[in-house]
């Protein structure tokens, strides 16, 4: 990699840096509660922050492309206008829904080809986005879902939807309606409610807490004969709780858990099967959990905490299946307990402070 390509790529990271600063602090200024005598910033206006907030999600999506393309050595001058032609779109169509949301608060409109159209960008660039981030399957159900509500009423029987003013339907369910479409209900809650939960797991996956939880699980569960895929299921659980997600969870816990369960004598298979059953459960497992659990709250129109003690006994009841599920494998095996247990403790690194006070000589 040459000095100008190394550049190009640390110029790229922290552009991209910066925009989710910005993105961070305007979600977190959007929910903050007043104290004391400070004043309260948020709630902004709908009309004018969730396209902005797209707008900047949508940046910061180029800036990531940019600089995974620039890292790889494939970033060319052609991709620079398709950069720019698409940034130049989605702020057309951003300033666009603004100036909508004014007239429809004083007055009433009827949607025409041109509204349809401008709807259909943000659409089309949302699925290319997808696509580049999480590959075909996304995109294309995105791009199948929103050709049936465009061709719906053509469709016959049961498939047949609401035949009327196309305009108006693709306009108003896809980007200007401020209850549904890409900026409806779903973009205010994961502005007022998932974002900040985002936030604080990440805050405190960065402080060492994922780590910690991974060393915790490790010494309590090292001599046991399921050892570290006890473990694996105990720091996937506690991982879960502050992450929310099954993806962060795998790889945040697996690289190090996986290993040491083969270690111990069990089969790669069943290595991999556990982890990915455990790291899954984390999603469930509160008070973090997965965005769905916070859509579902404001949806059913309960309090988060009716939700967590809801999921609460059935979490319990999925990682105690886990766990009978790795005994049973231990005794079709014959793993003793305690085998090789200096081998089985997790790589010293970055793993909270925990890893300082077990590798402590005791006194």
């Amino acid at each position: 990699m040459t000095d100008m390509t190394t550049g190009r790529v640390k110029a790229l990271h922290r552009a991209g840096l910066a925009v989710g600063l910005v993105i961070a602090l305007a979600g977190l200024a959007n929910v903050l509660p007043t104290y004391g005598i400070l004043p309260r910033v948020g709630p902004f206006p709908l009309d004018w922050f969730r396209p902005l907030f797209y707008w900047l999600c949508f940046l910061s999506f180029l800036l990531w492309d940019a600089h995974r393309l620039a890292r790889d050595g494939g970033l060319t001058v052609f991709h620079l206008p398709g950069y720019a032609l698409a940034l130049a779109l989605m702020s057309w169509v951003s300033w666009d829904y603004y100036q909508v949301s004014m007239i429809l608060k004083d007055s009433f409109m009827f949607f025409t080809t041109r509204e349809a159209w401008l709807a259909a960008l943000p659409a089309g660039l949302s699925i290319i986005a997808c696509w580049r981030l999480w590959g075909a399957p996304i995109a294309l159900l995105g791009a199948a879902v929103f050709t049936y509500l465009a061709t719906g009423p053509y469709w016959p029987g049961v498939f047949q939807t609401l035949v009327g003013d196309m305009n108006e339907f693709i306009a108003q369910n896809i980007w200007y309606d401020a209850s549904q479409g890409i900026l409806g209900n779903i973009m205010g809650i994961v502005l007022s409610t998932v974002l900040p939960f985002i936030i604080l797991g990440a805050v405190l996956e960065g402080c060492g807490a994922g780590g910690s939880m991974i060393r915790i699980s490790f010494h309590l569960m090292r001599r046991f004969r399921g050892g570290p895929a006890y473990a694996a299921i105990s720091a996937s659980a506690l991982f879960g709780t502050v992450s929310g997600s099954a993806v962060a969870n795998v790889v945040g816990t697996g690289v190090v858990t996986i290993p040491m369960i083969r270690r111990r004598g069990f089969s790669g298979n069943f290595a991999g099967a556990v982890e990915a059953a455990a790291s899954t459960g984390g999603q469930i497992l509160p008070p973090i959990m997965g965005a769905a659990a916070l859509v579902m709250a404001d949806i059913v129109g309960v309090s988060y905490l009716a939700v967590i003690l809801a999921v609460l006994i059935p979490a319990i009841a999925y990682y105690v299946s886990l766990f009978l599920a790795v005994f049973f494998e231990a005794e079709k095996l014959g793993i003793t307990s305690g085998a090789d247990e200096e081998a089985l403790d997790p790589p010293a690194g970055r793993t909270g402070s925990t890893s300082r006070w077990s590798s402590a000589p005791s006194r």
